[in-house]
C-alpha cells in the first residue's frame, strides 16, 4: 500500500541492538546466578572472603555478598539514568536548549564504574567444581 515491491526486513535490533541487549543479560544471569548462590546450603559459586564480603548483621558466621549487592544497585542506577535521558530526549524541539545535564554524564560515569567493578569481582570468584557437578 505504501509502494514497496515487498517485505524489507528491518535488522538494525537484530544486528546493531540485539549484541547490546545479550550482553546485558549474560551479566545479569550471571550476577543473579552468583547471588543465589548465597541462599544455598552447598554453593559452587562464591566470592573470594575480603573485601567484597561482609558479616551478616544478625548471623555473624553468614558472609554477605556486598560487592553484588552493591552492583545490583549501580545496574539500576544506570538502568533509570538511560531510560530518563531517552525521554528528555523526546522533549527537544529545533530551536531549544540541549536537553543533555549532568544525569548523562553521571550515568556513564556510573557505568565505567560497575564494569571495573565486575571486572574485579570475576577476579575473586572461587568455583567448586566438585560442588557444580553434584
Amino acid at each position: 500500500m505504501l509502494g514497496f515491491d515487498g517485505v524489507i526486513e528491518n535488522s538494525y535490533d537484530a544486528a546493531q541492538l540485539a549484541t547490546l541487549d545479550q550482553g546485558a543479560e549474560l551479566v545479569g544471569v550471571l550476577i543473579q546466578d552468583i547471588h543465589t548462590q548465597y541462599h544455598q546450603t552447598a554453593p559452587w559459586i562464591m566470592i573470594r572472603e575480603g573485601r567484597f564480603t561482609g558479616t551478616s548483621s544478625i548471623m555473624p558466621q553468614k558472609r554477605n555478598p556486598n560487592a553484588l549487592n552493591v552492583l545490583r544497585l549501580q545496574a539500576s542506577d544506570i538502568g533509570g539514568g538511560a531510560v530518563n535521558a531517552l525521554i528528555e530526549g523526546h522533549n527537544t524541539t529545533p530551536g531549544l536548549p540541549d536537553y543533555k545535564r549532568e544525569q548523562v554524564d553521571r550515568t556513564l560515569e556510573l557505568s565505567a564504574d560497575t564494569f571495573a567493578k565486575l571486572a574485579d569481582l570475576l577476579d575473586n570468584l572461587v568455583l567448586d567444581k566438585d560442588r557444580a557437578l553434584a
